[in-house]
């Protein structure tokens, strides 16, 4: 049963605070409240009041808290609230109020805790009026239908912590003046039609800890520091003329403006740097004509451009748009896998195709390298243990690798379990033959890269987590991110051990109990593994034996133990 409160409350004069909030109350709220000379606090939040809020509350001249959000009230905000020189907490959000929000409002400048007018109807442009509140900690106009700029005085307000103009149609740009807010700690301006560039005063704002720009019409370059390294795609969504790099995840890649190109200032710029260019091309060739310059090719790695003909032309093309569909825009739960030089994602494409995106993350030159290192290692390399690379999506804000999907995941998260870091959980026990087969499987791959393939690798960062396993459990080795390429005269073994003395083995390697053709027995198998396995721990590289005799033991034992489960 709703409740209205009698004008006898008026009788009441000594009161000094009220808390009427969370109740049924209904009705109008009484003009005797305005009596109340001495009130402090008046609380008639959570209610079902309706109607305009009487003029007469603007009487309670030593009011410091006002809450009569959450009601159904309507009209326009009072135009006698200017009038308090006391006030700190001011709250009529969830309401119905409508008109413009009174320029008076500049006289309540004694709020020092928030001022929330959010959720209601208000109108009109977004009153200047707003700076002279210089102590205000808090200011949320969020879902109303204002309109107008943002003016450059709200620096003004120099303790401000909370700042959320969301869902209203305010429109031009964002003032630089914003950066002055040293204290601000949570930015939304989302669902506006703010435009132009994201003022980069924004990233300097050490204490800025959220930030939401989305669904605007913002354009150009995300900055790059502070706040924008640790928001989220939702905060720049529905921005279609944006691009950059927000938290590791990718936007579309930056173009110049293209007004530039056709100014006055790019034509004298080209001009003299065409004249520059001449001279020097024209002393290098006057040098050139007396020396002759030999460069030795075994002293220089070929650095290899993801973006050059020769790779475009041995690798499908793919864009940025494609992944972004194939993983759902880089949705975390696309995430199979992270580290410190990317993220890797789990995509469709629309074949059907599914595939692995390793997206770099831009912010470290490290990952760059990293990046072109793989390029380099990935498009030489052809074995059935080495991961093979199916193209590449190269931008200057933007790089990612595309690989088979691998469904059995890492050998790292088959042999761990794994509950919140983003791989898979579904650690499995594996078979003595399973754990042959891919041990023999990884020295395969791994004698490949020493010993045959046409660049000699030196894989630097093997371990589980970078060993893959595709349907059938075969295992190949992946990430060369940190690899090392030898020269030939670098490699540590020359190419003369062929493809097939890696299957067929050396004499040297092989038990003798196998080498004298006598009958094979499980207790032989299992002691050349163990005295691999003692060799593979010795403290002297020279006494260690190497990939390929590694590969000729295991391959021997993967042959036995096949053998043994059909015999």
């Amino acid at each position: 049963m709703n409740e209205t409160i009698s004008d006898e409350i008026g009788e009441l004069p000594l009161l000094e605070q009220l808390f009427l909030s969370h109740n049924c109350f209904a009705g109008p709220i009484p003009e005797a409240l305005g009596k109340f000379i001495n009130l402090g606090l008046l609380d008639l939040s959570h209610n079902q009041f309706y109607g305009e809020i009487p003029a007469s509350l603007g009487n309670l001249s030593r009011l410091n808290t006002l809450f009569l959000n959450n009601n159904h009230l309507s009209g326009k905000i009072p135009q006698s609230f200017g009038d308090y020189k006391e006030l700190h907490k001011f709250d009529l959000s969830h309401n119905r109020l409508t008109g413009e929000i009174p320029p008076e409002i500049a006289g309540m400048s004694e709020i020092r805790i928030f001022i929330n007018l959010s959720h209601n109807y208000l109108e009109g442009l977004l009153p200047a009026e707003l700076s002279k509140l210089q102590d205000v900690q808090e200011i949320d106009l969020s879902s109303n239908n204002l309109s107008g700029n943002l003016f450059p005085q709200i620096s003004s307000c120099i303790v401000l912590r909370l700042l959320n103009l969301s869902n209203n149609s305010l429109d031009g740009t964002l003032p630089d003046s914003l950066g002055d807010l040293k204290n601000l700690e949570s930015l939304d301006v989302s669902r506006n039609n703010l435009s132009g560039r994201i003022p980069t005063c924004l990233k300097n704002i050490t204490t800025l800890a959220y930030i939401n720009l989305s669904l605007n019409n913002f354009e150009g370059m995300i900055p790059f520091g502070g706040v924008f390294n640790s928001a989220k795609n939702s905060s720049f969504m529905g921005i279609p003329r944006l691009c950059g790099i927000v938290a590791g995840r990718p936007l579309p890649s930056c173009r110049h403006r293209r007004h530039f190109f056709h100014s006055r200032m790019f034509l004298i710029i080209f001009v003299i740097m065409t004249v520059i260019l001449a001279l020097l091309l024209a002393t290098c060739c006057g040098f050139c004509c007396g020396c002759i310059v030999v460069v030795s090719s075994e002293k220089v790695q070929e650095v290899i451009d993801p973006t050059s003909p020769e790779f475009i032309h041995n690798f499908p093309r793919i864009s940025y748009r494609e992944l972004a569909d194939a993983t759902e825009g880089f949705d975390d739960k696309r995430l199979i896998g992270s580290g410190s030089y990317g993220s890797v994602y789990k995509g469709v494409l629309s074949d059907g195709t599914t595939i692995a995106v390793k997206v770099l993350h831009m912010q470290s030159r490290r990952s760059i390298n990293s990046f072109h290192r793989e390029c380099q290692v990935l498009k030489t390399i052809r074995h059935r243990n080495v991961v093979r690379i199916i193209t590449v999506c190269s931008f200057p804000e933007f790089k990612a690798l595309v690989f088979p999907y691998m469904p059995n995941g890492s050998l790292d998260s088959r042999l761990y379990e794994h509950s919140s870091n983003g791989l898979s959980s579904h650690s499995s026990s594996l078979t003595l033959t399973h754990r042959v087969n891919i041990c023999s499987d990884i020295a395969e791959g791994m004698a490949y890269l020493h010993h045959q393939s046409p660049i000699v690798v030196i894989h630097c960062d093997l371990k589980p987590s970078n060993v893959l396993l595709n349907n059938d459990m075969t295992a190949l080795v992946s990430d060369f991110g940190i690899s090392r390429l030898l020269t030939p005269n670098e490699a540590v073994e020359n190419h003369e051990n062929s493809a097939s003395n890696m299957l067929v083995g050396s004499i040297g390697y092989i038990p003798p109990d196998l080498s004298s053709k006598r009958k094979k027995t499980w207790e032989v198998s299992i002691k050349s593994l163990i005295e691999l396995g003692l060799r593979c721990t010795q403290d002297s590289p020279s006494s260690r034996p190497t990939m390929l005799e590694v590969a000729v033991v295991l391959n021997q034992l993967k042959r036995d133990l096949s053998s043994w489960m059909w015999s």
